[in-house]
């Protein structure tokens, strides 16, 4: 009664540049697509912000704040109404090192497409507090390490993505604190050594890219057989043509194929006198 009646609204429309939440910078395009208004979700509506408090924060003069956010320069925020959905984009934005200030209830942030080559740049507990976030974008950034600590307390993280760095090795503990993780993607990276158990505390892990690395003998069957896993990549590799170590990967694998999708088996290969397909 207060405000008039849209007689046209389940035609009405609006264009805006899509882009899914599991794409990074620097895979992903913008696409213009146009949706009917009455068909978008609220959550689907993102509005820009520079800093914001929440209304019962009792420390908001103080940046050492978890209810305190800030945007940190070089970098976009965006929520929704709710803020159930708070996005950190600072995708290809040069940056050197991880922002200073990403809010404590960060839902996704993207620094995919970065220098972060230094040694030391993902070093201990850069995202400790960020209890909200479910998808971190680190990759193409010339990462070349991660420490044990470097995702420290990031228990509600989904989706982790560090693919096409040049990550050396994987000792083990990097990913201890990850309890939610499901998809973690280091496919195109210098993997030459992962520790046995590294991926053995991911108990809900249902997707693993490793794939154009240079592995020989990681005892891929262990992934294979975890109750979690159900879609693998693992071709690309140097893999050792031991007969042990092939027939148990084969054997695992047929084992194991109603339930776990080795997506690229049939170009899975090894490297010794003659090269031998795993899938023959």
């Amino acid at each position: 009664r207060k405000f008039p009646e849209i007689s046209d609204w389940e035609d009405l429309q609006c264009t805006i540049n899509n882009r899914q939440s599991n794409q990074s910078y620097e895979t992903s395009i913008y696409n213009s697509k146009t949706f009917l208004v009455s068909e978008i979700q609220p959550q689907e509506f993102l509005c820009p912000y520079e800093k914001h408090c929440f209304a019962l924060c009792k420390c908001c003069d103080f940046f050492a704040c978890d209810c305190r956010m800030k945007c940190s320069e070089g970098c976009d925020c965006y929520h929704d109404q709710t803020w159930s959905n708070n996005i950190i984009a600072c995708g290809k934005r040069g940056h050197q090192s991880v922002p200073e200030f990403i809010p404590m209830d960060a839902t996704s942030v993207y620094l995919d497409g970065n220098d972060l080559s230094g040694p030391e740049v993902l070093n201990d507990n850069l995202f400790i507090g960020r209890k909200s976030l479910e998808s971190l974008f680190l990759n193409s950034s010339h990462v070349v390490s991660i420490s044990n600590e470097t995702f420290k307390g990031l228990s509600d993280l989904v989706a982790l993505h560090l693919e096409h760095n040049v990550l050396a090795q994987l000792s083990g503990g990097e990913f201890l604190e990850l309890t939610s993780l499901e998809h973690l993607h280091l496919h195109n990276n210098k993997l030459v050594y992962i520790a046995s158990d590294t991926f053995s505390s991911l108990k809900n892990l249902k997707t693993l890219t490793l794939q154009n690395n240079l592995l020989t003998d990681f005892p891929v069957w262990m992934v294979i057989e975890s109750p979690s896993i159900n879609k693998l990549s693992i071709s690309g590799n140097t893999w050792t043509c031991k007969c042990d170590f092939v027939k148990k990967v084969q054997s695992t694998m047929i084992e194991h194929k109603e339930r776990v999708q080795v997506t690229d088996s049939t170009n899975l290969k090894c490297s010794g006198d003659d090269d031998y397909q795993f899938a023959q």
